[in-house]
């Protein structure tokens, strides 16, 4: 089985409880396409390389 890697950011001013909301949107499309989370890390608020819609630093999330 392949293991694939998904990583998304998020704008910063997004509230806790949006964003595990958001996780677990993410993680049910993964499952309802016959995938599996086997773990999700938060990075924090990092740096960007370029500024993306005014945000040059945003919390970013990882899914294995």
């Amino acid at each position: 089985m392949r293991v694939y890697e998904e990583l998304f950011i998020i704008k910063p001013d997004t509230p806790e409880e949006e964003v595990d909301g958001i996780v677990t949107q993410i993680q049910g499309v993964i499952t309802n396409g016959k995938g599996t989370v086997d773990k999700t890390d938060k990075w924090g608020t990092r740096k960007l390389a370029y500024r993306v819609q005014k945000y040059a630093k945003v919390p970013r999330l990882r899914q294995l």
